[in-house]
C-alpha cells in the first residue's frame, strides 16, 4: 500500500512500512537528466527518435501537476514533437535537438543549488 504526504518542499512516500524522502528539487532534476540524456543518445546514434518512449506528454503533465515550472513543461513537449521534425522536416531534426539540449541545459544551470537532506533516504520502520 503506498500512501503519499506532501509537506512544504518535501514529499513522503510510504511502501509497506518504508519511507521515501524525495526532494521536490530532485523531482525535477531527474527528468532534466534524462532528458539531456536522451537527447545526447540520439545525437551519438546510441538511440532512435523512435526508441526514446521514456519522454511523453504524460511526463509533462505529471511534472506540471507536481508544480514544475512552464518553461520545463514546454521543454518535455519540445522532446515530444522530435519524432514528427524527423518524419515531416529531416533536415531539421539536428538543429532541433541541439536547441533542446541548449535549453535543458540553461534550465539546469537557472536551478538552484540543492541541499541533500541528512536523514536518509529509506527508513526501515
Amino acid at each position: 500500500m503506498r500512501t503519499h504526504i506532501k509537506t512544504a518542499k518535501r514529499e513522503f512516500f510510504t511502501f509497506s512500512g518504508s519511507s521515501v524522502f524525495v526532494s521536490s528539487s530532485i523531482v525535477v532534476l531527474y527528468p532534466c537528466i534524462l532528458c539531456l540524456g536522451i537527447v545526447e543518445s540520439i545525437n551519438n546514434n546510441v538511440l532512435s527518435i523512435k526508441e526514446y518512449y521514456f519522454i511523453s506528454p504524460f511526463t509533462a503533465q505529471i511534472l506540471k501537476e507536481k508544480g514544475s515550472s512552464d518553461e520545463l513543461v514546454n521543454i518535455i513537449y519540445l522532446l515530444c514533437e522530435l519524432e514528427n521534425v524527423e518524419r515531416i522536416v529531416p533536415s531539421k531534426l539536428e538543429s532541433s535537438l541541439e536547441d533542446a539540449k541548449d535549453k535543458l541545459i540553461k534550465y539546469l544551470d537557472s536551478m538552484p543549488e540543492i541541499q541533500l537532506p541528512k536523514e536518509y533516504w529509506i527508513k526501515f520502520n
